[in-house]
Parts: C-alpha cells; sequence; structure tokens
C-alpha cells in the first residue's frame, strides 16, 4: 500500500482476502524486472576474478525470524564484501 501511495495510482485489485495485480500493477511489475535485470548485468561486468559478487535481494514478513535473517545477513557481508 505505501507503493501505491507513492506511485499515486492502485497496483492491486483486491477482494475480500484476495489479491491479484491489475493492469497497472502488471506494468510496474515488467518495468522493475527489467531494472533489476540490468542492474544485475551491469554487476557481472564488473566482477573481478574469482571474488563472489553479485547482489542478493531478500524479502522477510514481520515474524521474529527477521532479526536472525539480518544476523546471518551481517555474517555473510563480512565473509562476502563484494557481495
Amino acid at each position: 500500500m505505501d507503493l501505491e501511495e507513492e506511485l499515486g495510482v492502485p497496483l492491486f485489485d483486491r477482494q475480500r482476502r484476495q489479491m491479484h495485480l491489475n493492469q497497472a500493477g502488471v506494468l510496474f511489475r515488467q518495468r522493475a524486472s527489467m531494472m533489476l535485470a540490468l542492474e544485475q548485468a551491469e554487476n557481472e561486468l564488473h566482477q573481478q576474478g574469482t571474488d563472489l559478487t553479485g547482489t542478493i535481494n531478500l524479502g522477510v514478513v514481520e515474524t521474529g525470524v527477521g532479526g536472525f535473517m539480518m544476523e546471518m545477513v551481517a555474517k555473510f557481508r563480512d565473509r562476502y564484501p563484494g557481495v
């Protein structure tokens, strides 16, 4: 809902307990996917040697696992600073 508010357009059709992307949502998803793919391609072009590099996108719902996940991400970043 925050993204819809920021964009100023609804991205989902909401019915009772169901949500489906509407036409604007499908378009936004397509463009966002293209942008992420371009960013990934740029990162791959700049990889050097055998160092592990790149981008990882994670999503976590608000549960008790969030703190644990952030600890694991921090450890991973310490070990692989190029990611």
